[in-house]
C-alpha cells in the first residue's frame, strides 16, 4: 500500500511504491486547472542517471534565462532549499504548461505539478509528478514520473515522449554531462551546499 511522502528513498523504492502525487495545497485551490486527470497515474516511468540527485534536480528546474524550462510567473511560497522549487510558484514549463507546483518540504527532490493551460497536442490537462531518488549506487540517482494525462493520444505516446524526447533523457543526459565535466557542484548550480 503506498504511503504518500512516507519514508527514505530506499524505504519507498523497496515497499514497491509509486511515486506519490502531492496533494494540492488550500492556498491553490481557487484555480482552474485544465482537462479532466485521471485519480491514478495512466504514465509512468524511470530512468538511471550517472549523476548526483542534486544535480539532475537542478537541471530539471533551472531557469530559461541560465538555459533550462522553467520561467516563473509567480513566485512560491514557504520553506525550500531550491529556488524556483516552492509550493504555489506559477511556472511555464518546457514552454508547454502553464502549471502550479506543489512542494512538500518532507521530499526535496519531488515535484507535483497541475496545468492550468497546456499548448500540448496530445493532452487536454495533467496532474503529475517528478521525483528523483537516490541511485543503486554513489553519484548516481533515478529520475521517476506518474503523470495522470487527460489524454488524447495513447498514453504509451504520452509515455515515450516525455521520458525520451521532452523530459527524462534530454535532462539525464544534461545532467550527466555537467556532472563529468565539472564535478558534484556545475557552475550553473544555484540549490544549497551541501545539498538535501
Amino acid at each position: 500500500q503506498e504511503r504518500r511522502g512516507a519514508g527514505t528513498d530506499d524505504e519507498r523504492e523497496s515497499a514497491g511504491m509509486t511515486i506519490a502525487i502531492i496533494p494540492l495545497t488550500a492556498a491553490d485551490e481557487g484555480y482552474t486547472f485544465c482537462g479532466a486527470p485521471p485519480d491514478s497515474p495512466n504514465v509512468s516511468w524511470e530512468l538511471d542517471c550517472a549523476a548526483p540527485k542534486h544535480v539532475l534536480w537542478d537541471v530539471f528546474t533551472r531557469l530559461k534565462a541560465d538555459g533550462g524550462h522553467m520561467e516563473v510567473l509567480v513566485e512560491g511560497r514557504g520553506p525550500s532549499p531550491w529556488p524556483i522549487a516552492k509550493d504555489g510558484a506559477r511556472i511555464m514549463a518546457f514552454d508547454i504548461n502553464d502549471e502550479i507546483v506543489s512542494i512538500d518540504p518532507a521530499r526535496p527532490y519531488a515535484w507535483t505539478w497541475r496545468a492550468i493551460t497546456t499548448k500540448a497536442p496530445v493532452f487536454r490537462g495533467i496532474t503529475g509528478c517528478i521525483e528523483i531518488l537516490d541511485g543503486h549506487s554513489p553519484d548516481t540517482c533515478k529520475m521517476c514520473l506518474a503523470g495522470c494525462f487527460d489524454n488524447i493520444a495513447p498514453a504509451c505516446l504520452i509515455g515515450f515522449v516525455t521520458k525520451n524526447v521532452l523530459i527524462g533523457r534530454p535532462l539525464v543526459k544534461a545532467a550527466e554531462a555537467e556532472f563529468k565535466e565539472f564535478g558534484a557542484f556545475p557552475p550553473k548550480y544555484t540549490g544549497p551546499k551541501p545539498p538535501p
